[in-house]
């Protein structure tokens, strides 16, 4: 079993290359890409990216970015699909 310490651990260590994405790149539902691009439930690598996104959302925007609840002062950053 991972612990907590080595999940933040995990987090942190690539954290800056998550800061360097543009607003474009991060405003995104990041739960609805997983739910409809990821295959396989257990891969931890895109579980700890998935961690890092959420946090930048919530450091730049205050909260996480979900397809039902956009920030409105972000609208101009959807892409359509």
């Amino acid at each position: 079993m991972i612990t907590l310490k080595d999940i933040f651990r995990l987090i942190s260590e690539d954290y800056s290359e998550v800061r360097k994405m543009t607003d474009d790149e991060l405003y995104y539902d990041r739960m609805d890409f997983i739910r409809s691009h990821s295959p396989d439930d257990t891969d931890l690598d895109i579980d700890i990216h998935t961690l890092q996104i959420m946090i930048e959302q919530i450091r730049r925007w205050d909260g996480i970015v979900k397809i039902v609840g956009l920030l409105p002062h972000q609208n101009n950053l959807i892409k359509e699909k």
